[in-house]
């Protein structure tokens, strides 16, 4: 209990370890004056954010209360469509005190294919070891569009045990997510979750869980001998993955069908950054023939030593950010000390700047930490002097430790990154955001928070090169929950305070964010023209502001790459202006007025007969010559495309049967 409420305490303002006080609805989720560049909403006392856009291309965002999951949808101007709720499944009832500090009630969401899955989590209990083993710890929830629940399955904490035993002493999830994070993603219908969390003998470890999208069964329950051969055979060896104190997680799935994962280790061999990859993989023997999920990790950075005292190894001194795969290896980037210093610090011991590595997509395969890094930057080496084990502390660094391909993207004296995310943008750039705190009190013994922070992001290439310089973000804080999702140039995510809901959107560089156009609807005599205007806001952008204009039906009106439109023949269309970022604005237009032709009257005689319906097959064929004319006159169902249906139309004209 000790250790736990030490690692809370010291990364309270680090890392937020959530929010225990119990908020009651006060009004109805509803608009609220929003600050300069975000939107916000009522609400109570929200947490467990995850933002996406849906198939619709509407913004979502789901979040919980203290007793209540709230999922909601908004139009393209972030109005609210609608807002679903439920309760969540488990509370803090028959938990002690120190499950209580602890109890989340859930561990996240993800949307995929129309349904949202939703984590849900709770300490163990009872007063026996069977009934702490056999009590269920970890649920998860199927809920459609309209957020009605389709399925729901729990998992007993001794199937969450990465040894492979069921109810060995000591092993199994007793509290999950305490000291760590959950971390997930789905793959041809496999969610797979990633987490860590606090075994019944009290220590930390991480554990990779698979579940069947369909059916939210386990399948990589390996300790059941009845489970489906092809779940144990695929899953066995890397549901057996455990990393011993692994106080972080993050997994993405990889383009080959694989995953990444990383996590943060504070102990022994696994002290530091360590990075993992799921990959497929074959066995073959003289009984047995099939694929399955193999993995291999490997350190990539390692920590400076903690704090002279009885945790002292727990101070990991990093900010945990994000994978991303690119076209030509996997980026990871994060912030930690640019000294990695052999020394006991404090709660930090220099001010945390933001880092990335590239790895090369082989990485796992290789030996040589230095040949699976991409980008050429000097090494970081232990400096410091060293310090006598006094039995208070630990010490981890043996003065060889050598970290490879960290490229420094910013270099603080006197303020420290805090949080940080990164999110990859459409085009193929990376977006990253952070909080920055000021420090004071700094000194050879470490630095300490003020309280005082601000939020920015910075873009760079797939190479780490800065695209776009630091650049502040007003009237934001971060909360460690955002979950960023671009669209047309924006960037949107939800950050949550006390009980307000604020969904911000950023305009990354400069995007067009609105087309406007002199008119609406445009009626024209048959021949004339109409010469559009638009204006694009902001005026400045730095966007390319080539648009691109498009008639419903040519055959009724015209419209040029300037937008002046022609009409050509009586009916009805719609003109559409749209920006390089998919803005768009459109215009109808009514065509009136006599014209010289009948539609279907390919040879002009004033009527229709057989001898049109020829020369249409003609037409289409490519044996009549084409000219605009015709075009119209041959378009029987005004859709502006040269088909075989026209020809057969007049001849259904001819027959007076159309």
């Amino acid at each position: 209990m000790k250790k736990i409420l030490f690692f809370c305490t010291l990364f309270l303002s680090f890392i937020m370890c959530g929010n225990a006080k119990t908020f009651t609805i006060e009004e109805t989720l509803k608009s609220s004056d929003p600050p300069l560049n975000s939107f916000t909403y009522n609400t109570e006392g929200p947490s467990m954010v995850y933002d996406f856009f849906d198939e619709n291309g509407n913004f979502n965002s789901v979040y919980r209360s203290e007793n209540t999951i709230y999922w909601s949808t908004f139009d393209s101007n972030l109005n609210m469509i609608k807002t679903r709720s439920w309760a969540t499944l488990y509370d803090n009832s028959g938990l002690n005190a120190g499950q209580e500090i602890f109890f989340y009630g859930t561990g996240g969401a993800i949307y995929e294919d129309g349904y949202l899955y939703v984590l849900y989590q709770k300490p163990s209990y009872g007063t026996t070891s069977t009934e702490r083993y056999t009590s269920n710890v970890l649920a998860v929830g199927k809920y459609d569009t309209n957020g009605d629940l389709v399925l729901l399955k729990e998992y007993q904490g001794q199937y969450l045990n990465a040894n492979g035993m069921v109810g060995a002493t000591g092993y199994g999830m007793d509290i999950l997510y305490y000291t760590a994070s959950s971390s997930m993603t789905i793959q041809n219908g496999v969610l797979t979750l990633f987490f860590g969390g606090n075994m019944y003998n009290g220590h930390q470890s991480s554990l990779i869980m698979y579940i069947n999208t369909e059916t939210l069964e386990h399948m990589s329950r390996i300790q059941d001998a009845s489970l489906n051969t092809d779940y144990r055979h695929m899953y066995f060896t890397t549901a057996s993955h455990s990393i011993s104190h692994s106080l972080g997680q993050r997994i993405i799935k990889t383009s080959d069908g694989g995953y990444l994962l990383m996590e943060v280790g504070d102990a022994g061999a696994t002290r530091g950054l360590m990075l993992s990859k799921i990959y497929l993989d074959h066995y073959t023997s003289d009984d047995d023939d099939f694929d399955y999920l193999n993995i291999a990790t490997k350190r990539v950075v390692h920590f400076t030593e903690g704090g002279a005292s009885s945790h002292g190894y727990n101070m990991t001194n990093q900010a945990l950010g994000s994978l991303i795969e690119v076209d030509d290896g996997y980026l990871y980037i994060g912030a930690m000390d640019k000294v990695l210093s052999a020394s006991y610090g404090s709660a930090m011991n220099h001010p945390w700047d933001i880092f990335v590595q590239k790895y090369t997509k082989d990485f796992y395969t290789l030996e040589n930490a230095e040949d699976m890094q991409m980008l050429d930057t000097e090494p970081r080496i232990v400096t410091g002097e060293k310090s006598e084990y006094n039995g208070v502390g630990r010490l981890y660094l043996t003065g060889d430790e050598v970290d490879y391909g960290m490229k420094w993207l910013t270099s603080l004296e006197d303020e420290t990154i805090i949080l940080i995310r990164a999110s990859k943008l459409s085009d193929g750039n990376i977006i990253i955001v952070w909080e920055q705190e000021q420090t004071s009190n700094n000194s050879d013994e470490g630095i300490y928070p003020s309280g005082k922070t601000t939020t920015y992001y910075m873009v760079i290439d797939q190479d780490a090169n800065v695209v776009k310089e630091a650049t502040a973000i007003e009237n934001v804080s971060l909360n460690n929950e955002e979950h960023y999702v671009e669209k047309n140039g924006f960037l949107y995510w939800t950050t949550t305070s006390g009980k307000t809901l604020s969904i911000n959107k950023l305009n990354i560089y400069n995007a067009i964010e609105s087309i406007e156009v002199n008119t609406t609807h445009v009626e024209l005599e048959y021949t004339d023209t109409y010469q559009l205007q638009t204006t694009i806001t902001p005026s400045d952008t730095t966007m390319d502001k080539t648009l691109t204009y498009i008639s419903s039906n040519p055959s009724v009106a015209t419209v040029s790459d300037t937008g002046l439109i022609t009409a050509k023949y009586p009916g009805k269309t719609t003109i559409t202006v749209t920006t390089k970022n998919n803005i768009s604005k459109s215009i109808e237009v009514t065509v009136t007025g006599d014209v010289p032709y009948i539609k279907g009257d390919m040879n002009f005689d004033g009527e229709i007969q057989i001898i049109d319906f020829i020369l249409g097959l003609r037409y289409f064929i490519g044996t009549y010559a084409k000219t605009e004319d015709l075009l119209y006159v041959y378009d029987m169902n005004e859709n502006g495309k040269l088909e075989m249906i026209d020809a057969i139309l007049i001849l259904r004209r001819f027959l007076n049967t159309y």
